[in-house]
């Protein structure tokens, strides 16, 4: 299954560094205000693998439909 999501971003070359290699089979188009459409097609994630993917979202402030929340980035850093 695909992955459809919402990015909020003031960099779209952000998006394309994140997803390296696999952008160019990711459909990205503007909406409005710093927001962008994220349609990840399902021969990518099945080759990223599904959990990859929401890796690479992880790391960019984004709205999941699927699951119809906001998702702020996660920091690199872990603290103990």
């Amino acid at each position: 299954m695909g992955i459809q999501a919402v990015v909020k971003t003031e960099n779209p070359k952000r998006v394309e560094s994140v997803f390296d290699e696999f952008f160019g089979g990711i459909e990205f188009f503007p909406l409005e205000n710093g927001f962008f459409g994220l349609s990840i097609p399902t021969k990518v994630v099945d080759t990223l693998g599904e959990r990859a993917v929401f890796g690479k979202l992880a790391t960019l402030d984004h709205y999941e439909l699927w699951s119809g929340s906001w998702r702020k980035p996660k920091s690199k850093w872990r603290l103990w």
